[in-house]
């Protein structure tokens, strides 16, 4: 198919500016016409508009306490800390650090957030800003004394950007604003600044090859030890470690599909992804070992068993531990989604598990932060029904306390959760939570929408939505999340089996708990509806274009679409060894043809009426897949909705307004859409 919408790639192009922008005006006119807009906006403005009144702070090693904020007097954000002591014993004397609605303000810019990193000296800030909510960001070096950005201090200029402080005057940078760039749009060079160079003058201390997808730098600063790392990611599921010996990169003797999870003054520790036998000791997939850094950068590997999930259980993928000390590690872990945490203790040099945290055992529950003064953890936790909690765990007495609890805006005890089981076509059971209100009647008329991801690893695990159980669980919608193949529920093979050429599995896992919820009496085709963000927008847009008569109503956020043009849009090249490419044969060029969205729609079907969503500022997945999505979609004769903004990236709203009208915007679609006779 000759592609006729190719000038809907360029985002600032004037023609497609004007028609993204015409057709964002006729999709919100239409949603917000709705009657139930009105009122789903108002609530959602009071939800995310209201001051917390207990803040979940992190604690730093310069024993404060930090929080960042947003609500209605700083729709923009506000940093805030205090003491670490008086966070501890419920004191609320926050001072602010940074207002970054003050700051935009005196400089006329819309600056979204981006987090911050404490110098090793703990006098200074290192502050990420977005002008637009997208990936890119600028760097500015922040003085906690003066409360004041430092002038002639670090300043990198605005690009997509990872850092790591080398010392108090040193900072590891890799930036895309030199414009060397790799094929992916990421930084090709890690480079050392000096306070008050600019990155580009810099000399570069690695250069990542173009087809790579690039490099970045991360850092262990404690008590006169450091350790500089800079990883090289290959493809997104391959990575080279190095570690920075002066100003020359020292590659470590580690499997390319292992992560680095945490480091101490000794060690590195590795989460498996691959079986890997080395030095006479044999490793499974899904293992976490300890590897001596004094002996891999002289090329040696001495790895040491950490811990092996027990038998039913999964290690939570990527971020899985937390080294406290050099004999205390906590670890998280998922049964059949939910979560499961563990202390570890080594005594002579073997590491076994000590004890279990006791958290409820139907949620999320992670690692919060080490209260070293007290011998405890922060344990974090929630699921559908109960709001963010966090929890004190002793780790001599083992006695679990609740800290504090976040406010709730709906009803949880007025609510029911199941989770369940759909058997996908090829036999493989796929778990699901259904949530709504306690005596639902099964009599397939009930509103849902169906949300899923699968992909990259991702866990959908049980987590509160102060804004779904108010705008949709109280009005009698049913909510349903899927956990289908491609995230990180289970082991290795959960994801691994559909990568690539197994891609529709995860849309045959998606459609068999669609067909499962129809057969149960859940609901109909006619009140279904699905939803999925990015990896998920590919989901839900791949499975409405399978079966167009299946869903009353899609919403397809920051989505991919165009899988032949995939490498060759936004950061597409980076994702490629999660789906393929087309030059890698004829065979995968076809098999992406094949369930491509955007190649596949067809003027006979019979479509509901899609809402799509994408950023202007979005420089991940970009919104050129959702524009010409549309585009063809109404060449062929369909209705769809198309709301395109301005600002927010691919995470969404820069601030509390952007993302109370966009929450709205959806549950009112959805309610429309599924509740019309």
């Amino acid at each position: 198919m000759k592609d006729p919408y190719l000038y809907l790639e360029d985002v600032k192009d004037p023609k497609a500016v004007a028609w993204s922008d015409a057709q964002t005006a006729k999709a919100v006119d239409y949603i917000k016409s709705a009657p139930v807009y009105a009122e789903m906006h108002k609530e959602v403005c009071d939800i995310l508009g209201r001051e917390e009144t207990e803040k979940f702070a992190a604690i730093r090693k310069d024993n404060f306490a930090y929080y960042f904020e947003c609500n209605a007097k700083h729709p923009l954000g506000v940093l805030m800390r205090m003491p670490a002591d008086d966070y501890l014993n419920g004191h609320s004397n926050w001072e602010t650090v940074l207002d970054v609605d003050a700051l935009a303000k005196a400089e006329g810019i819309n600056w979204s957030y981006g987090g911050t990193t404490l110098s090793p000296n703990h006098k200074r800030l290192l502050v990420a800003l977005s002008p637009d909510g997208g990936d890119a960001k600028v760097l500015r070096e922040f003085d906690l004394a003066t409360k004041s950005f430092v002038e002639g201090g670090f300043e990198v200029e605005l690009g997509k950007l990872r850092y790591a402080y080398v010392d108090d005057d040193t900072i590891a940078v890799s930036s895309t604003c030199d414009r060397e760039v790799t094929n992916s749009s990421y930084a090709r060079h890690v480079r050392l600044v000096k306070r008050g160079q600019r990155y580009q003058d810099c000399e570069s201390v690695f250069e990542s090859d173009v087809k790579h997808i690039g490099p970045d730098g991360f850092s262990y600063i404690d008590k006169g030890c450091r350790h500089v790392f800079i990883i090289n990611t290959v493809t997104f599921w391959e990575y080279e470690y190095y570690l920075l010996q002066g100003q020359t990169p020292v590659k470590l003797p580690i499997p390319l599909t292992a992560n680095i999870v945490d480091v101490d003054k000794h060690y590195v520790y590795l989460m498996l992804h691959e079986d890997w036998s080395v030095d006479g000791s044999n490793f499974q997939s899904g293992d976490v070992v300890s590897v001596k850094i004094s002996n891999a950068v002289r090329s040696k590997v001495d790895a040491t068993p950490v811990f092996r999930a027990p038998k039913g259980m999964t290690i939570v993928r990527d971020s899985p531990i937390y080294v406290l000390n050099r004999n205390t590690i906590v670890v998280e872990c998922l049964k059949d989604v939910c979560s499961r945490l563990f202390v570890l203790k080594k005594k002579s040099g073997v590491w076994s598990v000590d004890t279990e945290v006791p958290v409820p055992q139907k949620g999320t529950a992670y690692f919060g932060s080490y209260i070293k003064s007290k011998n405890s953890i922060f344990v974090g936790y929630s699921d559908f029904t109960t709001p963010s909690t966090r929890f004190v765990y002793n780790l001599k007495t083992g006695q679990l306390k609740t800290f504090l609890q976040a406010n709730g805006h709906f009803d949880g005890d007025a609510m029911e959760v199941t989770q369940q089981f759909a058997t996908s076509k090829d036999g493989t059971k796929i778990p699901y939570f259904v949530m709504h209100k306690k005596g639902l009647k099964l009599n397939g008329k009930n509103p849902t929408i169906l949300y899923g991801y699968g992909g990259f690893r991702i866990s959908l695990s049980p987590g509160y939505s102060n804004v779904t159980g108010k705008l949709w669980l109280e009005r009698g919608g049913v909510y349903v999340v899927a956990n289908i193949r491609g995230g990180g529920e289970y082991d290795s093979q959960w994801h691994a089996s559909v990568l690539k050429e197994n891609r529709h599995k995860c849309y045959e896992d998606f459609e068999a708990v669609a067909d499962k919820l129809i057969a149960d009496g859940v609901t109909s085709n006619a009140n279904l509806g699905i939803s999925g963000a990015s990896n998920g927008g590919l989901l839900v847009g791949a499975c409405v274009i399978r079966r167009p008569e299946a869903y009353k109503a899609v919403y397809c956020s920051v989505p991919l679409l165009d899988m032949i043009r995939l490498e060759h849009i936004g950061a597409g090249e980076s994702w490629v060894g999660e789906y393929g490419r087309p030059s890698d044969s004829p065979e995968m060029e076809a098999y992406l043809y094949s369930y491509s969205p955007y190649h596949n729609v067809k003027a006979d079907a019979n479509y509901p009426r899609i809402y799509f969503y994408a950023s202007r500022a979005d420089d991940r997945t970009h919104p050129s897949h959702a524009r010409k999505m549309v585009a063809r979609m109404e060449e062929l004769g369909h209705e769809v909705l198309y709301n395109e903004t301005v600002e927010g990236g691919h995470t969404g709203g820069t601030d509390i307004n952007n993302r109370a009208e966009s929450h709205a915007l959806t549950f009112a679609y959805f309610y429309q859409e599924l509740t019309a006779s």
